[in-house]
């Protein structure tokens, strides 16, 4: 089908559902099909769209319908680049645009008994520069360095004090990877420290915040039994929470301090930037994040033994198979049912996807603030997961200087007016402050 050029945007039509109920031959015959297995109305994607800009869009909620259906076109016709995806246990629509123009199609899903259920759709794809200047407000939370950002993050994040804090080198990311999304649920900061010293500035912020209870995360070479026994001035209670490599610090993490969730992220703990991205996502959905060795070919034993413990049901795998190798992928998917992987070209387009999956625009969950942090360091966005989990909020990695366009193309998607900066201008520029938008 040829779209339909313009120029203008136009009036969109209203979308009319319908459902289609197959009867059991005779009179007064029942339907042949229980009333819960309809299935739902297959939800519109977002009725503007950029050529060449990812969207990845549930077509219904797998939660409220945990059932398989098949997706189809009936009517009409996909943007040009656009297809339907079945996962089994979700279906997608998934697209980056090539044509612009105006389309219109009828999406159907059909239940294993046939039944079925249809909405017609309206999809403008333009070939524009994406702005959001003038769309949304925005600030900065900022400091000299990494430990006083961390701290004025704790502020916002704990006004009134915390119960629990978390403590995370400041040198070594792997450890509090995994703890970000944990902390984030149970709304307790994160600070940072040096290996055998305690900043001043993080001191006073445990001093303000009285908690209970120190959470140690890492061993003694990456923080020393003197920063351990430094804390103990600053709360009744110091845990110390370690393993013997970063896999097995984050199985212990999870198995001593994450609340109880079936579903868990799994991202590489080999480099940072897809495990970032999944931590604000993890703890918008109250899920812990794994870290595991992405490169190998199976889980081990004790991963395994994670997952059955925990009663893990649904599994998210975040990153490519350069980062969690498809073996890997295979090795999850023969022990959990409901398994899912979101990648993209690159870390900015994978966050993007990251925030999109966890922030339908179909959803219930359009947060009016988003977050930004730069892609090349992982102390900002660790600190940030907890706020942003906080406010019902997403992270978008972004470069010094733009805003990918995935992630630009989301933020208008769901509607987002303020926007906050983590870190200082050495991280982002003021580029990013007035919401340069990437080129092509």
């Amino acid at each position: 089908m040829t779209p339909t050029r313009f120029r203008r945007r136009r009036v969109l039509p209203l979308a009319v559902a319908s459902i289609s109920v197959a009867l059991v031959a005779g009179a007064g015959a029942a339907p042949a099909f229980a009333a819960d297995e309809a299935p739902p109305v297959p939800l519109c994607p977002p009725v503007q769209q950029t050529i060449g800009t990812h969207v990845n869009e549930r077509l219904y909620d797998p939660d409220a319908f945990p059932r398989t259906f098949t997706s189809s076109v009936s009517t009409g016709s996909l943007p040009d680049g656009a297809s339907l995806f079945d996962g089994g246990w979700y279906s997608e629509y998934r697209v980056v645009p090539t044509t612009a123009g105006a389309y219109d199609f009828t999406l159907t899903l059909t239940s294993e008994r046939g039944v079925t259920s249809q909405v017609a759709c309206h999809v403008d794809v333009y070939d524009d520069e994406l702005h959001l200047a003038g769309r949304l407000t925005t600030s900065r939370i900022a400091a000299p360095d990494r430990y006083e950002e961390a701290v004025a993050i704790s502020r916002v994040v704990s006004g009134a004090g915390a119960d629990t804090v978390y403590i995370a080198s400041g040198e070594v990311f792997a450890d509090a990877l995994s703890a970000s999304a944990i902390a984030a649920q149970r709304g307790a900061p994160l600070l940072l420290t040096h290996s055998n010293s305690v900043p001043p500035a993080v001191e006073a912020e445990l001093v303000r915040l009285k908690p209970k209870r120190v959470v140690i995360l890492g061993g003694t070479t990456t923080i020393e039994p003197s920063v351990e026994a430094r804390l103990a001035a600053f709360a009744p209670k110091v845990t110390r929470i370690s393993g013997a490599d970063r896999f097995e610090a984050s199985r212990n993490i999870i198995l001593g301090d994450a609340p109880a969730s079936k579903t868990l992220y799994v991202a590489s703990g080999n480099v940072f930037p897809d495990a970032l991205s999944a931590a604000p996502a993890g703890g918008s959905v109250g899920a812990p994040v794994l870290l595991v060795d992405g490169l190998a070919t199976d889980l081990t034993p004790d991963e395994s033994g994670l997952m059955t413990a925990r009663g893990v049901t649904r599994t998210i795998i975040v990153g490519g198979p350069s980062t969690v190798s498809d073996s890997m992928e295979a090795s999850v998917r023969s022990q959990v049912s409901q398994v899912k992987r979101i990648e993209g070209r690159d870390r900015y387009d994978a966050s993007a996807a990251v925030a999109r999956d966890a922030f339908p625009t179909s959803g219930s969950k359009k947060p009016d603030t988003v977050y930004f942090a730069t892609g090349e360091r992982y102390p900002d966005a660790l600190a940030g997961a907890v706020l942003a989990t906080k406010t019902g909020s997403p992270i978008y990695l972004v470069h010094s200087d733009c805003i990918p366009r995935d992630a630009a193309r989301h933020i208008l998607d769901i509607g987002a007016t303020k926007a906050v900066l983590l870190g200082g201008s050495e991280s982002l520029t003021s580029d990013v402050m007035a919401l340069k938008v990437c080129s092509k």
